[in-house]
């Protein structure tokens, strides 16, 4: 089961790394999948991995729907994100 979650780690950092917005499309597949290997494996390592690539996946996603809705309003368009990924972050780690 640990290289399952070390698949869904590496597919979550390259669909972060794309561009076209894949990252975003996927966040409701990547994220809740990034929450169960976390919950299956309490190690440390899988904590923090998935910790920061939830963060980053949440605040991707934030951006993207602030973006779609408000356009770049500030300080919507750092904000949110920022607060959506920190959030993120800490349910996923704890």
């Amino acid at each position: 089961m640990t290289a399952v979650g070390v698949v869904v780690f590496v597919v979550a950092a390259l669909l972060l790394t794309s561009i076209g917005g894949l990252g975003i499309a996927a966040a409701p597949v990547t994220l809740p999948a990034m929450y169960l290997v976390v919950r299956h494996h309490r190690t440390p390592s899988f904590r923090a991995a998935g910790a920061v690539l939830g963060a980053l996946t949440a605040a991707e996603l934030a951006w993207g729907v602030v973006y779609a809705v408000a356009g770049e309003a500030t300080p919507a368009i750092w904000a949110v994100p920022a607060v959506c990924g920190l959030l993120a972050g800490y349910l996923i780690a704890r």
